[in-house]
């Protein structure tokens, strides 16, 4: 959850983005094609949420943003099946001012 945390506070620009669709627009180092700000978004929610189902069975993700607060919240949460547990939710909320 820090991870994307970090990716939210490094791309303020990208704000409400965060809570919409993911997308895999090649924005990474390797993809060598600039992004704008919202796309940005896009791809790091796409890159974040392959790394959850990668790493945790049965791994969910998702970015909740509240534009009613001043800044901004968004709330960053991650579900997983644990063995003999069920499933798991983890949780972080983060408050990011767009400048």
């Amino acid at each position: 959850m820090s991870d994307m945390a970090d990716r939210i506070r490094g791309n303020r620009l990208g704000d409400a983005a965060y809570a919409g669709a993911a997308a895999n627009n090649n924005c990474d180092l390797s993809g060598g094609g600039t992004c704008t700000p919202v796309q940005m978004a896009a791809h790091d929610l796409f890159t974040w949420n392959a790394q959850v189902q990668a790493l945790l069975p049965g791994g969910a993700s998702n970015v909740a943003r509240n534009g009613a607060t001043l800044p901004p919240t968004y709330t960053i949460t991650v579900q997983w099946d644990e063995v003999g547990q069920g499933t798991m939710t983890a949780q972080t909320i983060i408050q990011v001012p767009t400048f």
